[in-house]
């Protein structure tokens, strides 16, 4: 069974941070293409405040938000969404 995507979130608008972060793991990892599987969104909670959204998911990621978070938070996609009620 393949391992769950993982999303991670962060409150504001940090869309710029996420890819500052994208281009890190393009520069470390060398895997332009991987791209195709990183999405990076900006929603707005029913209260009006905004949370940023990024899908990125393989051991890289992991590793990283966990060695430097830097307030994002993650959990597989299923446990993100079971969370926030949704």
């Amino acid at each position: 069974m393949p391992a769950a995507t993982w999303v991670w979130m962060k409150s504001g608008d940090h869309r710029e941070e996420a890819s500052n972060i994208v281009a890190k793991f393009v520069a470390e990892v060398g895997q332009a293409a991987a791209l195709d599987d990183v999405s990076i969104r900006l929603a707005t909670t029913p209260s009006g405040a905004k949370i940023t959204l990024l899908v990125a998911d393989n051991v890289w990621w992991r590793e990283q938000m966990e060695v430097h978070p830097a307030g994002w938070r993650g959990a597989a996609l299923e446990e993100m969404a079971r969370r926030l009620g949704i």
